[in-house]
C-alpha cells in the first residue's frame, strides 16, 4: 500500500498501528479474524533515484 492509505489506515484506528495492521491483514484474508499480533517489524525505504 501506499504512504497515503497507510496514513488513512493508522489515523482511522486511532493511531493505533498493530490495529491498523490487524484489519488489513484480516481484510486481505492473511490473518484469521481475531488473531492477535504479538511483534510487528515495520520497514520502509525509497527509490534511488
Amino acid at each position: 500500500m501506499d504512504a497515503q492509505e497507510w496514513h488513512q489506515r493508522v489515523t482511522s484506528a486511532g493511531g493505533d498501528v498493530t490495529a491498523a495492521i490487524s484489519d488489513w491483514v484480516e481484510e486481505t484474508g492473511r490473518l484469521a479474524e481475531g488473531t492477535k499480533i504479538s511483534h510487528i517489524e515495520l520497514r520502509g525505504w525509497k527509490p534511488n533515484d
